[in-house]
């Protein structure tokens, strides 16, 4: 609608759905025009708005002149009915009208932006300043909203403080702004822990602690008309409704902007999502382009899982089995607190992308790897282990465009807490087979051991979870000690939950895992303590284990060997382990023999138990994954042990 002054009509007619003209206010005879439409242009060119404003007398009133020396051409043109104009890079315009005796009357129409002051230093200058650039509780590339180097150190700190401006608006302008539709997503990132932030306390506000019914006069400075603003996530969005005010009154119906910019209302940032359609567009080489317009923003919902099948488009890697890698659009954008993977560069939280698979792990390490694990322990080679390393050497291997598979790895680092307490006492036919005591979920000592089903014969520090002698004779006696899963142990992977974490699959490294196994077949008339790396998807999450010192101790499948692994040995199998191990938890359906691909030499998810090369493990790089069968059977959103 247009809007009026005594004598004077003022209509904007191009495009009317960019732009909100408001009345006059406490000032006199001055009218703002507030343009609060698209201002981020994905191409980086400059941008221009063209709008058609046309200035009619009314009442008796006709147009003496307009002032136009503060706006580029074209020229305002003169007609019988008023004058139009096409202000391009306008800030102002001067008109004087007069009435039927010739008697003035002059003002002022002024059109202005919104904008944001990122840093909140009374400046729109700065490198992270500007509402079309600006991403939530980041100031440029840096995230400011929580501190800790670590997941496990990381904590909510304040809200991030800016000024939102209407830019340049004069002295005489005065104005209120109210929060009217504000996200409330729980905690501050899609895995943050921040018991500080309850639910109900909104991710934007106006006041450092506000509630959303407060309302906040403007203030004014060199740069305009500012309104104090605050973040507390990093996926926050709001509606701002700023009311010009004619002393008391309201001058004018609300202008409404969005922080940050979002054109589309689908409460992401249409910076980000321009960002992604350019990786999007990238990453499937023309499978699927995207215009970086309105139809962009609009290609995907915040509830979708975005990533296509084939992980490189028309590329030479097979599709895989399903679409998506198990993160919707809002978790990626988010974003997650982690310690390491692609391109974190030194920085804690990364918001993900919406063109990449994306893996996260949950990685727990048992404290003090090579202590009290008796004489056999293999501490030279044991001593050099390194989680990170391992982890690394995984996330280049799957990154890798020809041998891997096009995946992001991403990790959290956590300790393994192992289980501390008594198993029950199970009375079978009178008798107790078992006896309350404490630590009696660890072991130190050989491999080879009795087959004994009282669990009292275990000492130490390493983990039973299952006894195949008692699992064969006695089932139900074993579930009451160990468990209902074949290889569950409820109490560790219980203990060891991380409510924050349900997107991460799981990968344990205690220092030994096994179960009691009659090996006759092998000499042993007894049993072994049967340990490796496996995994496993049960009802308690479980995910992968790698039982990193009895691997060193006993060589892997090669029991009681006393020819200790070397050193780089050492190093190049445990690198493997955690490559192989990791891609089961998201091939569930490979169908080869336990999940492997038959055949599968020099494969990383290949049939033989351990690539070696004249006795010696197969250093990672030398595998493929990539041009496998194995690549078919990728589904994320099956993959195991991401918490339900």
């Amino acid at each position: 609608m247009p809007a009026e002054i005594m004598g004077l009509k003022v209509e904007i007619t191009n495009p009317p759905e960019q732009w909100k003209h408001v009345a006059w206010t406490a000032s006199g005879n001055d009218i703002y025009i507030i343009y609060t439409g698209d201002l981020y242009n994905p191409d980086a060119t400059p941008k221009t708005f063209t709008i058609d404003v046309k200035f009619t007398g009314t009442d008796g009133y006709k147009i003496k002149k307009v002032e136009s020396n503060k706006f580029d051409p074209p020229k305002p043109t003169h007609t019988e009915k008023g004058v139009t104009i096409t202000p391009t890079g306008a800030t102002s315009l001067d008109y004087t009208i007069v009435d039927s005796k010739e008697n003035p009357m002059s003002g002022t129409v002024y059109f202005l932006t919104v904008d944001l002051d990122v840093d909140g230093n009374g400046s729109l200058n700065d490198a992270c300043d500007g509402i079309a650039t600006y991403l939530p509780r980041y100031s440029s590339d840096e995230p400011s909203i929580h501190e800790g180097e670590t997941f496990a150190e990381s904590s909510y700190t304040e809200p991030q403080s800016m000024r939102l401006y209407i830019v340049d608006a004069p002295q005489g302008l005065a104005a209120e702004a109210k929060i009217i539709q504000v996200t409330d997503y729980p905690s501050y990132t899609t895995n943050g822990i921040a018991p500080s932030i309850p639910k109900g306390s909104a991710d934007f506000s106006l006041t450092a602690q506000g509630a959303l019914e407060d309302v906040v006069q403007g203030q004014h400075d060199d740069t305009g008309l500012w309104f104090p603003i605050h973040c507390k996530d990093y996926g926050a969005w709001c509606k701002v409704a700023i009311t010009l005010k004619k002393g008391s009154q309201s001058a004018s119906p609300p202008v409404e902007t969005n922080v940050p910019h979002d054109i589309n209302e689908d409460k992401i940032a249409d910076h980000w999502q321009y960002s992604e359609i350019d990786r999007w567009n990238a990453q499937y080489h023309g499978t699927e382009v995207i215009t970086k317009d309105i139809n962009g923003l609009n290609k995907w919902a915040i509830d979708s899982d975005a990533e296509l099948k084939d992980s490189d488009g028309s590329g030479p890697m097979p599709a895989m089995a399903d679409e998506g890698d198990g993160l919707t659009v809002l978790k990626e954008y988010r974003g997650y607190i982690l310690d390491d993977g692609v391109a974190m560069n030194g920085k804690s939280h990364k918001r993900l992308s919406l063109a990449r698979k994306e893996l996260l792990v949950e990685v727990r390490e048992e404290a003090n790897m090579t202590a009290g694990q008796g004489p056999d322990t293999n501490s030279a080679a044991l001593a050099t282990f390194d989680a990170t390393t391992a982890l690394r050497a995984t996330r280049d291997f799957y990154l890798d465009q020809q041998k891997g598979a096009e995946i992001d790895l991403y990790w959290v680092e956590l300790e393994l807490k192992i289980p501390n307490e008594p198993f029950p006492a199970v009375i079978v036919n009178g008798v107790a087979i078992a006896e309350a005591r404490d630590n009696a979920h660890r072991w130190t000592g050989s491999v080879s051991m009795g087959s004994s089903t009282n669990p009292n014969a275990y000492t130490g520090a390493g983990l039973v979870y299952r006894d195949q002698q008692l699992l064969e004779s006695q089932p139900e006696t074993h579930a009451l000690l160990y468990g209902s899963g074949e290889k569950s142990d409820p109490k560790l992977y219980q203990l060891n939950r991380h409510n924050d974490l349900g997107d991460f699959v799981k990968l344990y490294l205690p220092s030994r895992l096994g179960w009691v196994r009659r090996h006759t077949q092998l000499g042993y008339p007894d049993g072994i303590l049967f340990t490796s790396s496996h995994a496993t998807n049960t009802k308690n999450n479980r995910g992968v284990s790698i039982e990193v010192a009895s691997i060193a101790d006993e060589r892997i499948y090669e029991y009681e060997q006393e020819d200790h692994f070397t050193t780089p040995q050492l190093t190049q199998l445990l690198d493997y382990l955690v490559a192989h191990e990791v891609g089961h938890l998201i091939t569930p359906d490979l169908e080869g023999a336990g999940g492997h691909e038959d055949p599968g030499h020099g494969k990383l998810m290949g049939d033989e138990v351990i690539p070696v090369d004249n006795g010696t493990p197969v250093d990672l790089n030398q595998l493929e994954w990539g041009r496998g069968e194995s690549i078919e059977g990728v589904n994320f959103k099956k993959r195991w042990s991401v918490n339900p």
